[in-house]
């Protein structure tokens, strides 16, 4: 008969690099240029030469949105963020950038957004109009924004 082992491995705190900002769990970089969606993801993919990362990709369910939404008050953040979202390719059919599919029925989506269109194929976080709350929006990926980049968004877990 073989014991059970009990003791629990202990699990090392996260920290970030330079430049990202712990929130939650993850570490998040806050670019201050406007640029494309496209020009955002390169953006970030270069950033750390160390780690890997890319767009933000939030899940929903674990509080992701909450905990930046947070950060970002607490900050007093007020411009708009490029997010690893699209139906690019795809159209109405939204995924993250790491392949999962994004809830359409999240109460974090704008008001009658996604937008079904043939222009509109990237996500942003913004505030409401008139609101102080943010929420995602499907906008035009030539826009220019800055972008929010998450270290390891692509890890397994």
């Amino acid at each position: 008969m073989t014991a059970a082992i009990t003791d629990e491995a202990t699990v090392p705190p996260v920290t970030c690099p330079d430049y990202f900002d712990l929130v939650g769990e993850r570490c998040y970089f806050f670019s201050t240029n406007a640029i494309t969606w496209n020009e955002a993801r390169n953006y970030c993919q270069t950033l750390n030469f160390q780690f890997t990362a890319d767009l933000a990709v939030l899940d929903l369910d674990c509080g992701d949105y909450r905990h930046l939404i947070s950060h970002m008050y607490l900050e007093e953040m007020s411009n708009a963020y490029w997010l690893g979202g699209s139906d690019k390719g795809h159209n109405g059919y939204w995924v993250w950038i790491d392949g999962r599919g994004m809830d359409l029925t999240s109460p974090y989506w704008n008001y009658n957004h996604p937008l079904v269109s043939t222009e509109y194929h990237c996500t942003l976080l913004d505030r409401e109009a008139g609101k102080e709350r943010y929420a995602i929006f499907s906008v035009e990926c030539n826009t220019t924004n800055r972008a929010i980049c998450q270290l390891d968004v692509h890890a397994k877990v």
